[in-house]
């Protein structure tokens, strides 16, 4: 009984920190521009982020009124993990398509 505990741990810490991300901005920012190049339609492009956990929303620069698709990403944590990854992804839009995103990723705790 005891191994059996043991090994439902260990299984449930495996399957909880797979995450997609694992904190490398340029991984990150590869990673999101295979999923969605540049020149997707923008509806795609926010079904693409939304399929891959990311929550998105509408930004316009009020400076030169450009517009932005803006979609965050954030770990599950997993059990034992207090640091969160967390990703920005940026696109600009133009004529209704994407652009090449800036993507930033950071850690959230504790």
């Amino acid at each position: 009984m005891k191994r059996f505990a043991i090994i439902l741990l260990l299984a449930a810490n495996g399957c909880a920190s797979r995450e997609v991300f694992d904190g490398d901005p340029q991984q990150a920012a590869s990673q999101i521009q295979r999923w969605v190049p540049s020149g997707t339609p923008v509806a795609t492009a926010q079904s693409i982020m939304t399929k891959h956990a990311f929550t998105c929303s509408w930004r316009t620069n009020e400076i030169d009124n450009m517009r932005f698709l803006d979609c965050y990403y954030q770990s599950s944590g997993g059990f034992f993990h207090m640091v969160l990854t967390c990703v920005d992804a940026q696109f600009p839009v133009k004529d209704g398509k994407v652009e090449i995103p800036y993507v930033k990723v950071y850690p959230k705790g504790p």
